[in-house]
C-alpha cells in the first residue's frame, strides 16, 4: 500500500477542489442562461400583446415574476 505524501495530498485536493468548482460553474452558468432565455420570452410575449396573466399561465410563471420582468424592462403593465 503506498501513502501520498503531504505535497501529493495536497496537490490531489486542489485538483479535486478545482473539478468541483468547474462542475458548480457549469451548473450555474446553465441555471442562469435558463433564467435569461425565460426573461426573453416573456419580453417577447408582452411586446407581442399577450396579457401578462395568460403569459404567466402558458409559462408556468407567478404573474409577479411576470410583472417584475416587465417592470424591470420598462414595460407597463394595465
Amino acid at each position: 500500500m503506498m501513502f501520498e505524501t503531504r505535497e501529493e495530498e495536497v496537490r490531489r485536493k486542489a485538483e479535486e477542489a478545482k473539478r468541483e468548482g468547474l462542475i458548480e460553474g457549469k451548473a450555474e452558468g446553465k441555471a442562469e442562461g435558463i433564467l435569461e432565455a425565460r426573461e426573453r420570452i416573456v419580453l417577447r410575449m408582452l411586446r407581442d400583446g399577450l396579457p401578462a396573466e395568460d403569459v404567466a399561465e402558458i409559462l408556468s410563471l407567478a404573474i409577479e415574476d411576470v410583472r417584475d420582468i416587465a417592470r424591470r424592462n420598462g414595460i407597463e403593465l394595465p
